[in-house]
């Protein structure tokens, strides 16, 4: 009799165990699977619906400016293009892991000095700004004006004027990059949407935006688009096969030995940046549910006992 009452005891004790454990693994999915929900809803700063991106490979060997003349030709191309609404392209992408930090220098009180910590310098090309869908909140975005030759413009964002420049109006502030004698002046003209640049779990990062057009000259030099190349992006309502097509006919007109390459929605590269929070979320969840049928099976069993 005390050897069948200690094996009842036993027997509670585990179906407790499993029950204390399946509990414990859906509280674990289940805090997880919001934790993801609320990642994927998360204000990116830029509107990834309907764009795509690619970049290009080509067997000739160009200079810098070689690579800047053939990017504005073929997004002047692509923005002609039916089915296409705007076309841009960078030395980076949101959610690209790559970065540019340059200190911003201007005169305070009649000294020059630094405008705070290395912001990333985003160097892009004149419609970038509404081919990714970001918003200008104060200001303006580059216009078709601000040419080679013309005084440098700059864009930065909403977390780098709250950082910066939180009790005055950057508006109108003279920014300088580079060393003396090679520095260029930029005029701070429009704030926009903050992007999340590292990842959609970290908070944005102060940035800055340059016109490539202005970038050429005596001035500050920016690195080339190589060695990874520029990334191009283009806002289109046709389908993605079609837009492809587009892209390959405008590409020919420019550099007919040219190819895309590495072709991507930006649904598909925010969809890519939360994919390991995402397969957490479903692995735990998925053992959470066998625990939990276990425990159900193991305490059927007890009570049938």
């Amino acid at each position: 009799r005390s050897l069948s009452a200690g094996r009842h005891r036993l027997t509670r004790g585990l179906v407790v165990a499993e029950v204390a454990l399946a509990t414990t693994l859906l509280i674990g999915g289940g805090l997880l699977m919001r934790s993801y929900l609320s990642l994927a809803r998360v204000d990116t700063g830029f509107d990834a619906r309907d764009v795509l991106t690619f970049q290009i490979t080509s067997p000739e060997t160009t200079t810098p400016e070689e690579q800047r003349v053939r990017a504005e030709l073929l997004v002047s191309a692509l923005a002609s293009a039916p089915g296409i609404d705007a076309a841009a392209y960078g030395r980076q992408l949101p959610l690209v892991q790559l970065q540019d930090s340059i200190t911003l220098m201007t005169a305070r009180n009649g000294v020059e000095q630094p405008v705070g910590e290395a912001p990333d310098i985003r160097m892009v090309s004149r419609d970038y700004v509404r081919t990714m869908g970001m918003r200008v909140l104060r200001g303006r975005g580059f216009l078709a004006t601000d040419d080679t030759g013309r005084p440098p413009v700059m864009l930065i964002n909403d977390a780098l004027a709250a950082r910066d420049f939180p009790r005055r109006d950057p508006i109108g502030t003279l920014v300088r990059m580079g060393t003396p004698p090679r520095a260029t002046a930029f005029e701070i003209v429009g704030i926009v949407s903050s992007v999340r640049q590292r990842g959609l779990d970290r908070a944005p990062q102060p940035q800055a935006f340059i016109d490539f057009r202005q970038v050429a000259g005596d001035g500050w030099t920016p690195p080339p688009l190589f060695p990874v190349g520029a990334y191009y992006a283009v806002r289109a309502t046709a389908g993605t096969t079609t837009t492809i097509d587009r892209i390959r006919t405008a590409l020919a007109q420019v550099d007919p030995q040219a190819r895309v390459d590495n072709v991507a929605t930006m649904e598909q590269i925010v969809a890519n940046s939360i994919v390991q929070p995402r397969l957490n979320a479903i692995l735990l969840g998925f053992f959470a549910v066998v625990a939990a049928g276990l425990a159900a099976v193991g305490l059927y069993g007890t009570v049938s006992y």
